[in-house]
């Protein structure tokens, strides 16, 4: 019920569901520019020797949770706040739904991405391994992080749900969580 009322505040809000989808295709079409570009080639023209591939479950993780919906989940509860704080529910459950409902939304974009990188890089076992596991953990990390530069950075007195999702110390930080990684 938790994280079906977290899905229902999410799509109510066009300024919200904007902000935050941009990451997440971002990553699928960075995935799909990898069935156009020859890594190989790339790696030739550079000075240094580098394994490019390593690199790109990396990449593919800080672009899908660039700007998470997670890092304005608390935010937007607004005046509302008091009304998840009498809740006959834990706050660690409600903590869990907001990060459940991230999960949720995040993970089609994920295995569809994870699918093309597969095909365009047709990794070994170990790497395949290393595509498969490494986004998935980082963008766990990045989902908590948000999570708790949200509670850290609550911005619960706003007008205008674009002062929470654009212009918040939380949205800016979490924003910069997907390039940090």
């Amino acid at each position: 019920a938790m994280v079906f009322r977290e899905a229902k505040r999410y799509f109510s809000s066009g300024v919200y569901v904007t902000n935050t989808i941009i990451g997440p295709v971002m990553a699928v079409v960075f995935a799909v520019s990898m069935l156009f570009v020859d890594i190989n080639a790339v790696i030739m023209d550079l000075p240094v020797v580098l394994n490019l591939k390593a690199a790109i479950p990396i990449a593919f993780a800080g672009i899908l949770v660039m700007n998470s919906p997670i890092v304005s989940s608390v935010s937007m509860e607004g005046k509302e706040f008091w009304i998840v704080q009498s809740m006959p529910v834990s706050d660690k459950d409600i903590l869990k739904s907001k990060l459940l409902f991230s999960v949720l939304l995040l993970t089609p974009f994920y295995v569809t991405g994870e699918i093309i990188l597969i095909v365009a890089l047709n990794p070994g076992i170990a790497e395949l391994v290393w595509m498969m596991i490494l986004p998935m953990i980082l963008v766990l990390c990045a989902l908590v992080t948000g999570l708790a530069v949200n509670l850290k950075f609550p911005k619960l007195r706003w007008d205008n749900e674009v002062d929470v999702v654009k212009q918040s110390a939380a949205s800016l930080i979490g924003g910069l969580g997907g390039l940090l990684i």
